[in-house]
């Protein structure tokens, strides 16, 4: 889609509705990553009943490796583009957007013309990636046809989702979507600034405020040229679009040498298949959209749930941070939020999402489907049941954790029970998920009262 075809956003409500839709893609490409790193196959444990030397399934492993840590780092990424686009929802003085589809979102709910979907590593899924990340300058060189979910099984008689009320919105790639974002912060004068930053100022979460390691770069959005910054800082991670045409560290190029890496593998050694035999959209809620897979294995039941009540409760904690979050604004360069708050930041970032969501999704995709999928594995469904609260008391939290250290026990009681079924790999896997759980419940009432600096 040329620029002369694009959108213009000229009111707040098209604004809001675009940030939306936003916060939709970025959060649901990070749970496409996160599904596709966790398929890889990382042990030599992975390559069980795979003919194969040893050589070259080390081979295979140094690969896996680097291609996860390539993808990891973009899915870090997305989470950073997420906190961006919520400052500025914070900005426009809306509420953060933390809801989405779940998998599989059929062709027409957003105007990409790319399913999205919960694929294992192959070379569809990289062409995926690589079509949802390419800069416009290449988009007639990279043109990608569909083939839908699923091992190419399209998604027929799927009704597209309602969009929201900037249903005129026009957008072929994500990069189109952030040029017409920052349109609206260059662009009309009935969007001034008064509409435009009429939230509070020290809502706006950024990194030098907050410990957020890993060299995460989240801007505060106070002004025009701090919000088309935000943008060009997105659009320059994604697609590579900055000082030089494409950035080598952007996501296109990091997934364009995956698959280069990929395509080579896949030449020389075509028996070795780098990925487990994960299936396409795992489901178990009772409300999986068409072209999910149910998963009925037991063991992976449990699992499954498992990470959809975590998988909740972490969004419900950001949700809360970000709404509850008051910094000291242009003061302090340590985070300053009350205490209750900061506890929800803690338990939230980097020690639900490695501590749990990383070590349990790459766990469900070593546990079986179940009959109906012989020969496959499931694996992690991000399923959202209902859209994550706003900011609770400790109570709610600590509700929501005990819930899920029992689960968590529960899982790995059930394992021990079955070690002949599921091996002693997993049972390990189960304890230490369990033990990470009980120790997260255990830290979250001391954070909420002691925080990092009171106000």
């Amino acid at each position: 889609m040329g620029k002369d075809q694009s959108s213009r956003i000229g009111s707040v409500e098209e604004l809001a509705g675009a940030l939306r839709i936003a916060a939709e893609l970025e959060h649901g490409l990070c749970c496409q990553y996160l599904f596709a790193a966790f398929t890889l196959r990382r042990t030599l444990e992975d390559f069980a009943g795979v003919s194969a030397g040893e050589d070259a399934k080390r081979h295979v492993m140094a690969l896996t490796q680097a291609w996860a840590t390539q993808i990891l780092t973009v899915a870090r990424q997305e989470m950073e583009h997420l906190a961006i686009v919520i400052n500025l929802q914070s900005a426009l003085g809306e509420p953060p957007h933390l809801a989405r589809p779940n998998f599989p979102v059929p062709l027409g709910t957003y105007p990409i013309k790319a399913h999205f979907c919960l694929e294992r590593l192959e070379g569809t899924t990289l062409e995926r990636f690589l079509y949802y990340e390419r800069p416009d300058y290449l988009a007639e060189e990279l043109q990608f046809d569909d083939p839908g979910c699923c091992e190419g099984k399209a998604l027929r008689n799927a009704q597209p989702l309602a969009l929201p009320s900037h249903a005129g919105l026009r957008f072929s790639s994500v990069q189109e979507l952030y040029q017409t974002l920052a349109g609206a912060y260059s662009g009309p004068d009935e969007l001034g600034a008064a509409v435009l930053f009429r939230g509070s100022a020290s809502a706006q979460v950024q990194s030098s405020a907050v410990q957020w390691g890993q060299s995460v770069n989240v801007p505060p959005v106070t002004n025009r040229l701090d919000a088309i910054a935000a943008i060009d800082q997105v659009t320059f991670e994604g697609e590579g679009i900055g000082q030089t045409p494409t950035s080598p560290s952007s996501h296109f190029v990091r997934f364009a040498e995956v698959n280069r890496s990929y395509v080579e593998l896949r030449r020389t050694l075509p028996d070795l298949d780098p990925a487990l035999p994960v299936v396409c959209n795992p489901a178990v809620s009772g409300e999986a959209p068409e072209g999910s897979q149910r998963i009925t294995d037991p063991a992976a039941v449990r699992a499954l749930r498992l990470f959809n009540d975590g998988y909740f409760l972490m969004l419900a904690m950001l949700r809360g941070f970000f709404e509850g979050y008051r910094g000291n604004f242009g003061t302090y360069p340590t985070f300053a939020g009350a205490a209750p708050n900061s506890a929800l930041f803690l338990e939230a970032y980097y020690p639900f999402m490695t501590m749990f969501i990383r070590p349990l999704g790459e766990l469900v995709c070593r546990l079986p489907a179940g009959p109906e999928h012989p020969g496959k594995n499931a694996g992690p469904g991000f399923e959202l049941t209902e859209e994550p609260p706003g900011l609770k008391d400790l109570d709610w939290y600590e509700g929501r954790f005990a819930q899920l250290d029992d689960a968590g026990r529960e899982l790995h009681a059930w394992l021990a029970d079955h070690e002949g079924t599921y091996g002693a790999d997993a049972v390990l896997a189960a304890l230490r998920q369990s033990q990470a759980l009980h120790r997260m419940r255990l830290n979250l009432p001391r954070l909420w009262k002691e925080g990092v600096l009171n106000p």
